[in-house]
């Protein structure tokens, strides 16, 4: 999943766990589940518009 113009604009300023939650959420909506490959690419997106980094992202996981 890419994230368009519109949720990047969105996400920018929440804190890295508020951009993975909203991310999460929109795969959720999309799919009706959680498909860890579409949250995987989604994420990957997130850090090359640099709104996450790889670090956030372990955080973040190994919470849940």
């Amino acid at each position: 999943m890419k994230l368009t113009p519109e949720q990047i604009d969105e996400l920018m300023g929440k804190s890295p766990e508020g951009v993975y939650q909203a991310i999460r959420q929109w795969v959720r909506e999309e799919h009706s589940y959680v498909d860890k490959d579409e949250l995987a690419e989604a994420l990957e997106h997130a850090v090359n518009v640099d709104l996450l980094d790889e670090r956030d992202i372990r955080e973040i996981e190994r919470e849940y």
